[in-house]
């Protein structure tokens, strides 16, 4: 038999009782006893060591994810005041050393968001510049037309000046419309360059390809020009949009052609 016991420290004995048999005669009875005090004590402080080495492992990780987390949220902090800043302040530059320099992808979202930022001043910058020059050049024919009104106004019972007058103001008034047409294309054209996608390009192939078309065009048939595409002959990859590409050749071949004596 197994028997189980309380001693007075509370500690569990574990008793086994074994008879000694021979030939069917008892002879007499063996009993081993066990505390399992020791057990116990080793028990307790193998808990304690693990509860104890438990609470620093999470002090530890609680210190690595608060310098992980600041790690992470300093740089953003840092790109957002950026943002702010320069939101505020939209004629101060750039400074290289503001963004934050690092070699992980917090890294990678500075340096974008730098030059993002900074090719989004360039273009504002751009714009102004244009606006600016169009709004010069916009003057000198405003003035000229105000100028012929009020003299047409006052020149009314001549009609010669009057003629040259209208014909000034016509001829202003032309020079202002092809401004601002000049205007909304470089605009339009810039943000659809911004939109197409780029590829790589055979330059000399499409040069081929446009040249075949002015070999039988009316304008070089009746100047007797002739195209050489003798230097196009081998490849040469340039990466951009194919059909704007087009379109620059076309126009330059187009002046070529017109400015071009016989």
């Amino acid at each position: 038999k197994t028997i189980f016991s309380i001693n007075e420290q509370n500690s569990i004995i574990t008793s086994v009782v074994q008879p000694l048999i021979k030939n069917d005669n008892t002879y007499g009875v063996i009993i081993i006893a066990k505390s399992t005090q020791y057990k116990d004590l080793s028990i307790a402080n193998l808990s304690f060591n693990l509860l104890h080495n438990l609470i620093i492992l999470i002090f530890i990780v609680m210190l690595i994810s608060i310098f992980y987390a600041r790690s992470i949220i300093r740089p953003i902090k840092s790109l957002s005041n950026i943002a702010n800043f320069y939101k505020i302040k939209k004629s101060e530059k750039f400074d290289n050393k503001v963004f934050p320099k690092r070699g992980d992808e917090i890294g990678i979202l500075s340096q974008n968001f730098k030059d993002m930022s900074e090719e989004l001043f360039k273009r504002i910058n751009e714009l102004e510049k244009i606006s600016a020059d169009l709004a010069h050049e916009l003057k000198n024919p405003l003035s000229t037309i105000k100028s012929a009104s009020e003299l047409l106004l006052k020149k009314q019972n001549e009609p010669q000046t009057q003629k040259q007058l209208i014909s000034i103001i016509e001829k202003d008034t032309n020079r202002m419309n092809k401004l601002i047409t000049d205007f909304t294309n470089y605009t339009k054209i810039r943000a659809e360059t911004d939109m197409f996608e780029n590829k790589e390009v055979d330059f000399n192939y499409l040069l081929k390809e446009i040249t075949k078309t002015y070999q039988i065009n009316e304008k070089t048939i009746e100047k007797n020009l002739i195209i050489d595409t003798k230097l196009i002959d081998r490849k040469s990859i340039i990466t951009g949009n194919y059909e704007k590409f087009s379109q620059a050749i076309i126009n330059i071949m187009d002046n070529a052609i017109s400015f071009s004596p016989k």
